[in-house]
């Protein structure tokens, strides 16, 4: 399995997860106009990819969803009422496909289980999904405090790290956030010591490796959570 990191953070969220010749996408957070010119860098093409998994409605994952849609991918995603009303539109509703907390839907060679996380107070899932022929197994996780699942047989984890505390301080300490701000992400986003009971807590006997994702530039430092997460589980770590 092959994980193709192509936009993370809060500008925007797309993946590309490759094994043998079958390929997925993770989120759809970038304009359509950069779609296809990143893919293709990758040497990836949209028309070779059915399949799309979305966490949630906010744009930073969901921008281009319709555009997937217009161009022969099915989308799955969690129904809220702002989903629905974005794609209210779109002709081929045939390829939007909502799933529920707990939903397991197979899509040509991969399986994968809807997990719910918590983010604010909007529906968001998490995903778990395994790539039949290769028996390989990823779990994504983002925009969430924290995770209350313990997956098993995973060789892949893509994790946000969004913060570490003490950079959130220093934030509000020099003026660039507001104390109630800071509480807000540590509501909606996964910090580094969440990231590490979780990582802690869950079986890691078959991980190959970690994808640090959904980082944020002004309150954590990539490359120290890279190298903390690395050391603490013996992984391979990656920045997303």
């Amino acid at each position: 399995m092959k994980i193709y990191s192509i936009a993370s953070g809060s500008s925007g969220n797309l993946y590309a997860i490759k094994s043998g010749e079958d390929i997925i996408l993770i989120e759809a957070g970038i304009p359509p106009t950069e779609i296809n010119t990143e893919l293709w860098d990758r040497g990836l093409r949209l028309s070779d990819i059915d399949d799309c998994f979305i966490t949630h409605e906010h744009m930073d994952h969901f921008h281009s969803a319709e555009y997937l849609i217009k161009h022969r991918t099915n989308i799955y995603l969690p129904r809220t009422e702002a989903i629905e009303d974005s794609l209210k539109n779109v002709t081929q509703q045939d390829r939007v496909i909502y799933l529920e907390d707990k939903q397991t839907i197979t899509v040509g060679n991969f399986k994968a289980t809807a997990l719910k996380l918590e983010h604010d107070d909007v529906d968001i899932l998490g995903y778990l999904i395994l790539h039949k022929p290769s028996d390989k197994r990823l779990f994504y996780a983002t925009d969430t405090a924290y995770i209350k699942y313990n997956p098993k047989r995973v060789n892949y984890f893509m994790i946000e790290v969004n913060y570490q505390r003490k950079y959130l301080e220093e934030s509000v300490r020099e003026g660039d956030m507001s104390r109630e701000n800071m509480r807000r992400v540590m509501r909606s986003h996964m910090g580094l010591n969440a990231a590490l009971k979780f990582f802690e807590s869950t079986d890691l006997s078959q991980a190959e490796e970690i994808w640090i994702i959904h980082t944020s530039g002004r309150n954590a430092n990539r490359l120290e959570i890279r190298n903390i997460i690395q050391s603490e589980t013996g992984i391979p770590t990656f920045i997303g």
